[in-house]
């Protein structure tokens, strides 16, 4: 772990009333800044009609506040949980009730990334159609050119071209030599 520097208190104030001691952390503090700006720069772009292809948002403010829940809670949960499992797997293991006592510190940027990739997957596959009509307009005002999609099961190949209609389909080779085998 990277010790924090020197002269400088990894905490900004710590409130203590009675047994329980509240204590902002500068890494926390981060988080909140960063969350909160992109939240409201996001927010702000998605009232400016005039930035989207046909003037359609890919999403609506309250469904952007749908993303941020998810987000916010991948963020909290993988941050904390790739602490558990990271940096103090023994401790935790002999003491897994302190897994949920996040005030006592204890986050890991990497967990906390893979808790965002999980909630993106999530809240992607309870608004799917949203996701990919949103897709569809940002590439019809050209600000990309294919929409494309990673598939790791032959399975899902035939369940989502179905479904969407995608210019780029990106699959590990044994998924085609599986489907031609089996397919004769």
């Amino acid at each position: 772990m990277i010790p924090f520097p020197e002269g400088i208190s990894p905490d900004i104030f710590t409130i203590a009333i009675g047994n329980f001691k509240f204590t902002l952390y500068w890494y926390a503090l981060a988080y909140v800044v960063g969350i909160l700006a992109w939240w409201q720069i996001a927010a702000i772009a998605l009232k400016k009609t005039t930035l989207w292809p046909e003037n359609t948002p890919p999403m609506q403010v309250a469904k952007l506040e749908d993303l941020v829940t998810y987000l916010v809670l991948g963020i909290i949960i993988g941050g904390r949980l790739g602490y558990v499992i990271f940096y103090k797997p023994a401790y935790f293991i002999t003491n897994p009730v302190e897994i949920m006592f996040v005030w006592q510190g204890g986050m890991s940027f990497h967990g906390g990334v893979l808790g965002i990739i999980m909630a993106s997957i999530i809240f992607t596959k309870k608004n799917g159609d949203e996701v990919y009509k949103s897709m569809k307009n940002i590439k019809a005002g050209g600000l990309t050119n294919k929409i494309g999609i990673s598939i790791y099961d032959f399975k899902m190949l035939d369940k989502i071209l179905n479904r969407f209609k995608f210019d780029i389909v990106q699959a590990p080779l044994n998924i085609f030599d599986r489907r031609l085998i089996e397919s004769g």
